[in-house]
């Protein structure tokens, strides 16, 4: 009897005061976030370890970690978030007397909050083809010449020389073709030693595009630069061994973050560093200090056993101090260098990652952690083990590569197993782009590091079509408001606050995630609009029936939400798989439809099954409903249609049989050049022969490129370079098409050829 006491009293207690427990689990929920929100400053060494702290790090000075005015801002905002919404929820259910509406007066004011500050703070990002952005193609690298291509350093520079001086027109050609098929073999740039010692092999971009590999270097390249498919950046071949790469409208550090992304090969590496401390490493050392610069590469009886690489000095320091610590080091022009041993018939290296993760080293720097497979935990373990300190006390260290570049060099003190960590990383930045490369995987052929074209472009949609889609979007939007307000009057009225809530709860979502809108993406984005007017005219059918019936409005509201309810979740569930299909499977330019619809579909039926519920709820209480009047243009009906039935299908079978013929007679022309393939033209024009994006259009438009799926994007902002893509694979005849209708006003070349004399 005195337990069951003590338990009632214990549960009034928390009954009583669960306001204050909410409060207080929320405070600790906040706190525990404050070390991802706060930025935290601090140096250490880098190691590898597990859990067993088998790595030796070296004690560096640190500083402290400090808290940041944005960390405390962010913080603060976050507590007001989860406490003030429950505070104003249970001040207004006391003061409306719904007691039982506390709860849900908390949640609709806590998401609806939550969506705007998230909006007020971020970026509405838009698509290229909604905004433009800037357009880079890359080559794929040549390994066995060793060199990149030429850069180039602005729109004007990118402009081909044509050797024939009689040619009128100032054309870039390439021909845009389908993904190709999976890759399997990798590419480094370096030479031909150095591709060998990273066990990939020799060959050359030619031999990698002629294996038909292209495809499997697309995925992994947007595996690494947009693996949630939100950033809506486009990735596709671009002629022979060429990439194109269209990115969205960004900030500067964004861009040179994504085009790292692009470049790195992402090969980690872990190798055991050169020591003169070893007697089985002599040998092998002075055989490396005999190669000459360039060459990096150790063999012995025609086996590689030792590689000459880069190590980074924010590190290990200057050369000197570099030599001081126990590496061996020499210099290779003006690249500082360390031998690292590859004798140990283990290669282990990133491909055995099973995942790496942000982290935090002991000194609270940034760190990565990362843990191995099942085979890559046994080749890690076999590494270290057979490199244990001999018996006077020598320890080996383990060096960490990445494409070829010795990161750190911690001690061995112990076996280590299956996992570890990477410290000694600048900051937050360097962290995530290091987890992305690990995580995404290496790239099976690498790029040149420079593009052989970048240019900023407009709407990939072009600026006309871009207005006519949203003055389309707004005046649809528009029609339907005013229908909703129309003929449902007041309850009409409430959809319009269900309707403004579900499009601020989509937006908080789309910045939130860091997702652009494209046009597909603001397609999707009005119907989930449209499928929210649906619920609610589910709903308010189903309450003018209760009305009918005689219920009172209190109770029609009730009955009429919660049988309304099943419906429309049930009809939201096929359209919610639908969606995530979309996103899985669609190519890049479909995502963003997928994305804004599986949003929309969560939000509407969140606002129209719960935040207009608590609208009706509360307007009822308050006395500002007290009936609820809509119009109907058609009663009650008397329609046989189970006898029309056989005339329905008849006249529905004739209309797919009319479509599916259209189809047939379009033909080829239906389809895009994203699934046809075809020709890419850029046009340069006369300084004094301008024309305006929409004079270009026009002219095309009545040229036989008008019919071939025209595709026109403006390239600067001078007015006199654009790009026309189109399906016709004939890129001889699209450029005689072009010179045809622009004649005079393209640009033109000349070649001058001379003896140079020397300098006497």
């Amino acid at each position: 009897m005195e337990l069951a006491s003590l338990v009632r009293r214990i549960s009034r207690s928390v009954t009583s005061n669960r306001l204050y427990l909410k409060l207080a689990m929320m405070a600790v929920v906040a706190t525990w976030a404050l070390p991802a929100l706060a930025q935290q400053t601090g140096v250490g060494d880098a190691a590898v370890g597990d859990s067993t702290k088998a790595a030796e790090v070296a004690p560096a000075e640190t500083d402290a970690a400090t808290l940041t005015w944005e960390g405390v801002e962010k913080l603060a905002i976050i507590l007001a978030l989860l406490i003030l919404p429950v505070l104003i929820g249970t001040w207004l259910a006391k003061k409306l007397r719904m007691p039982d509406h506390g709860w849900k007066f908390a949640l609709g004011i806590g998401s609806l909050a939550a969506a705007a500050v998230v909006v007020s703070m971020g970026e509405i990002k838009l698509g290229p083809d909604l905004s433009g952005g800037i357009t880079l193609i890359y080559e794929v690298q040549d390994r066995d010449a060793g060199q990149q291509a030429a850069p180039v350093a602005d729109d004007e520079s990118e402009e081909t020389a044509e050797e024939n001086a009689d040619d009128p027109a100032a054309v870039e050609v390439a021909e845009p073709s389908e993904d190709a098929a999976a890759a399997e073999e990798d590419a480094t740039p370096a030479d031909d030693d150095e591709a060998e010692a990273d066990g990939q092999g020799g060959g050359s971009a030619d031999a990698f595009v002629g294996q038909d590999n292209m495809g499997k270097l697309i995925r992994a390249l947007i595996e690494r630069v947009d693996p949630a498919g939100t950033k809506e950046v486009s990735i596709k071949q671009f002629g022979e061994g060429q990439i194109e790469i269209i990115i969205p409208k960004a900030e500067k550090s964004e861009l040179e973050a994504i085009e790292r992304r692009i470049y790195t090969a992402g090969v980690l590496e872990f190798r055991i560093v050169a020591s003169r401390q070893f007697g089985r490493h002599q040998n092998f050392i002075k055989e490396a200090e005999k190669l000459p610069p360039g060459q990096n590469v150790v063999r012995v009886g025609g086996n590689e056993v030792a590689r000459w690489v880069e190590f980074d000095e924010r590190q290990f320091g200057d050369f000197a101090q570099a030599q001081g610590s126990g590496l061996v080091v020499r210099m290779s022009g003006k690249t500082p260098q360390a031998l690292v041993m590859t004798d140990d018939g283990l290669n282990v290296t990133g491909d055995y990652l099973r995942r790496a993760t942000a982290d935090v080293d002991q000194f609270g720097g940034p760190a990565v952690s990362f843990i191995f497979n099942q085979l890559g935990a046994f080749k890690f373990e076999q590494l270290t083990r057979n490199h244990q300190p001999n018996p006077s006390g020598e320890k080996y260290q383990l060096g960490i590569l990445l494409d070829n570049r010795l990161l750190s060099a911690p001690n061995l003190n112990a076996v280590i197993k299956d996992s570890g960590i990477i410290e000694g990383l600048d900051d937050d930045k360097e962290v995530e782009f290091l987890v992305g490369i690990l995580n995404a995987g290496s790239l099976p052929a690498s790029l040149n590091k420079v593009p052989i074209s970048r240019a900023q472009i407009s709407p990939t949609l072009g600026a006309l079509t871009v207005e006519q889609g949203k003055r389309s979007l707004i005046i649809a939007l528009a029609l339907v408001a005013l229908f909703m307000a129309f003929y449902y009057k007041r309850a009409g009225l409430i959809s319009w606050l269900g309707l403004a809530a579900n499009m601020l709860l989509i937006l908080g979502c789309m910045v939130l995630i860091k997702a652009a809108f494209t046009l597909p993406g603001l397609a999707g984005l009005v119907l989930t609009i449209g499928m929210s007017v649906d619920a609610n005219v589910l709903i308010y059918e189903r309450i003018r029936d209760e009305l009918k019936r005689g219920a009172a409005l209190r109770m029609a509201i009730r009955n009429g939400f919660n049988r309304a309810s099943i419906t429309i979740l049930d009809s939201n569930v096929t359209n919610l798989i639908t969606a995530a299909v979309i996103y899985k499977i669609a190519p890049d330019s479909v995502k963003g439809f997928g994305v804004t619809l599986f949003l929309g579909i969560i939000m509407s039926v969140y606002t129209a099954v719960f935040l207009t519920r608590i609208m009706f709820d509360v307007a009822e209480r308050r006395g500002w409903l007290k009936g609820m009047s809509m119009r109907e243009f058609i009663g009650e009906t008397h329609i046989d249609f189970i006898g029309w039935s056989r005339v329905c299908m008849t006249a529905s079978l004739i209309v797919i049989g009319v479509g599916l013929a259209a189809v047939y007679m379009r033909g080829r022309d239906l389809l895009d050049i994203d699934f046809t393939g075809g020709s890419s033209v850029t046009v340069v024009l006369q300084d004094d022969q301008k024309m305006t994006f929409a004079e270009v259009d026009e002219l095309l438009r009545k040229t036989e490129l008008g019919e071939a799926n025209l595709s026109l994007v403006s390239v600067g902002d001078t007015d006199t370079r654009y790009t026309i893509t189109t399906i016709n694979d004939d890129v001889n005849k699209v450029e005689g098409i072009l010179q045809d209708a622009f004649g005079d006003k393209l640009e033109k070349y000349h070649v001058e050829v001379s003896d140079v004399k020397p300098i006497p």
